[in-house]
């Protein structure tokens, strides 16, 4: 990660760029502070985050043994279906990826109008 970190900033710099062109969110600094009468909130959204990080690892532990059922039932069309599985789960994080972009209204800022917000 401290690799790729640096390489980053290095390609940045080639460009004559620096990294907040590359970011996704804006350097905005704001006064916005947490008071005690916020930390029963966190205590109930932690609450139930857990309660669903449970359910979300028993989806994935279910999946991935229905998985390994159908890969067992059709060995002849293993490589196949690994492929076309992979190619629908593109398609559907491209489609989610799309949709959430289209939703927003994200304006150009920044000296390249790459940076967006």
């Amino acid at each position: 990660t401290m690799f790729c970190a640096l390489l980053s900033y290095a390609m940045l710099n080639c460009i004559g760029t620096d990294i907040k062109e590359f970011v996704i969110y804006a350097f905005e600094f704001h006064e916005n502070k947490w008071e005690w009468i916020d930390v029963p909130w966190f205590i109930v959204a932690s609450v139930l985050l857990g309660i669903l990080t449970s359910y979300h690892t028993r989806w994935v532990l279910a999946t991935g043994a229905w998985r390994q059922k159908m890969t067992k039932r059709i060995p002849r069309w293993q490589t196949r279906a690994k492929i076309l599985e992979t190619v629908l789960y593109c398609a559907v994080c491209t489609l989610a990826s799309v949709t959430a972009s289209l939703a927003s209204e994200c304006v150009a800022v920044g000296k390249s109008g790459f940076q967006y917000v």
